[in-house]
């Protein structure tokens, strides 16, 4: 008799621990889709920053040296995201355009 109880106890106990780990295997899986997701809307929204920001100062043909340094660490934390290549050169088109104070410094030279 004790040796039944013993064996259904044991059932129940391997039955609990088995449904308790497939309930955190599923809490888990969620966790992980959300923060993908979550992970994919930042990415985004970095590159949407980083376009913005090449339209704008593409239009003037210069940059501040604050905006330069903003769009290298939004470009930074966009690559640490898996970004691709193609906001890469939007970058490198950032990168090349005059600094703001040293045109003022060249035109004034010029001047």
């Amino acid at each position: 008799m004790l040796n039944i109880i013993f064996n259904h106890t044991i059932e129940f106990v391997v039955t609990l621990i088995v449904a308790f780990i497939t309930f955190l295997y599923k809490k888990l899986m969620k966790y992980n889709d959300t923060i993908q997701h979550a992970k994919e809307g930042v990415k985004a929204l970095l590159k949407n920053r980083i376009i913005e920001k090449y339209k704008y100062y593409k239009e003037i043909g210069t940059i501040n040296i604050f905006d330069k340094q903003i769009v290298n660490e939004l470009y930074r934390e966009y690559e640490n995201l898996g970004g691709n290549e193609i906001i890469h050169e939007l970058v490198n088109d950032i990168n090349a355009l005059p600094i703001e104070n040293e045109l003022k410094k060249t035109i004034q030279k010029n001047s």
